[in-house]
């Protein structure tokens, strides 16, 4: 009754995943948004237990006169780039330290200071950074005097004067919830769209006809759709009353018990044909039933994902010595259907 292993090398009937991820979409959507959600909530924690808390910062401007005099090349060395690591050097934090007072530490310094130069090599913005805005201003004051005796040290440097200073302000942290949720839409919708098509693809339940004859040697009977579809109803119809014949016994067997009402499936085929002669389960006296009247008629619901209970029914009834007379497809979705085969 099943073919052989060769069916799985049949090609990928891209329409019909195509349709499938079209039904999909509500969930791609629904699992971008919970991923945004869930991003911008770690950022938010991880904010909360790294928030030192209110900071104050002075940022001061100072105007460097190198010594082009006795080297040229003074800016290729003091730059942007290493003045930001100059700044906590010992040379110029111990001087620092020599001038604030004894409660500070050189740790402290080396943690509130920060340095960086905008455009012109001549000007360099220090800025420091405390929770106590009276320490920021210190730190502040300090770094006039150090960097003034540091630049006395070095060849390459002639003066570095206070230029201007800011008020002492608060730090508003830059609030990134937005960004975070917009880079956790961008993870969420990516991993949706891959899981979606993976799952689409490896998805075993019965959506057409070459789903189960793919599989199968069984004839297949037709479908019911939920509203009832006047094409699948006469091809249904036309097949049932050929292939099942006249003056025969057939019984249904439905592999998904509990999907469909009981007795509404049954009563369908009972209208087109008047040898089946009801339901029947997989145990007791009901196989012997099944194993003396003309065949079984397995009632497979849509899209249901029981490619393997429709197998292993398949090989349970071949084991009982049961023929499997027919398949038909119940509950399908009238509009997948209509998409999949042009029906207008």
């Amino acid at each position: 009754m099943e073919k052989d292993s060769t069916y799985m090398q049949r090609s990928i009937d891209w329409k019909k995943v195509w349709l499938l991820y079209c039904k999909k979409i509500g969930m791609i959507f629904w699992l971008t948004g919970m991923a945004a959600v869930i991003v911008a909530g770690i950022y938010r924690v991880v904010k909360a237990i790294n928030s030192e808390g209110q900071l104050y910062r002075v940022s001061s401007d100072y105007y460097i006169t190198f010594n082009f005099d006795e080297h040229e090349s003074g800016p290729d060395y003091y730059n942007a780039y290493t003045w930001d690591s100059i700044l906590r050097d010992d040379p110029i934090v111990e001087e620092a330290l020599a001038i604030l007072p004894k409660d500070y530490t050189k740790e402290e310094i080396k943690a509130s200071i920060t340095g960086e130069m905008l455009g012109d090599y001549r000007i360099l913005t220090v800025h420091a950074t405390s929770k106590d805005p009276v320490r920021a201003e210190e730190i502040a004051y300090a770094y006039t005097q150090s960097l003034a005796r540091f630049a006395e040290k070095i060849d390459m440097l002639d003066t570095i004067e206070i230029w201007s200073r800011e008020k002492c302000q608060p730090v508003v942290e830059k609030d990134l919830t937005g960004n975070a949720l917009l880079l956790g839409a961008i993870l969420g919708f990516a991993f949706s769209l891959f899981a979606v098509a993976f799952f689409c693809l490896l998805d075993d339940s019965f959506y057409i006809e070459c789903d189960f004859t793919d599989c199968y040697e069984i004839p297949f009977l037709g479908m019911i759709t939920k509203k009832g579809s006047a094409f699948c109803k006469q091809e249904l119809k036309e097949n049932v009353s050929y292939l099942l014949g006249k003056d025969k016994t057939y019984y249904c067997v439905n592999v998904a018990v509990g999907k469909e009402t009981e007795g509404s499936v049954f009563e369908k085929l009972k209208e087109i044909h008047n040898g089946i002669s009801g339901e029947l389960s997989l145990q007791g006296s009901d196989l012997d039933t099944l194993r003396n009247s003309s065949g079984a008629v397995l009632l497979i619901p849509w899209g249901e994902k029981n490619g393997k209970t429709v197998k292993k029914t398949v090989s349970f009834l071949q084991k009982q010595d049961c023929i499997i007379a027919g398949a038909v497809i119940y509950q399908a979705d009238d509009r997948f259907l209509k998409r999949y085969y042009s029906i207008k």
